[in-house]
């Protein structure tokens, strides 16, 4: 399952999805981010709140994307 097929089966909407981001029309409600988390472990994500694990994601998927598109 993708992260879109998860965001649609739970109605949240958003605006892009990227590699290592998503950007979200609204802030999440608790209960939403609890079932988003949840959903997403089950496939190997996890949802980053700190500032500086976000940052760190961020290089990484820089990085991949400059290896991949060389």
């Amino acid at each position: 399952m993708t992260l879109r097929q998860i965001l649609e089966r739970l109605r949240i909407p958003y605006v892009k999805i990227s590699l290592g981001e998503v950007v979200l029309e609204e802030p999440l409600t608790k209960s939403q981010q609890k079932a988003f988390q949840s959903e997403i472990k089950k496939v190997g994500f996890e949802l980053l709140e700190d500032k500086n694990e976000r940052l760190v994601n961020a290089i990484k998927s820089i990085i991949i994307s400059d290896i991949y598109e060389g």
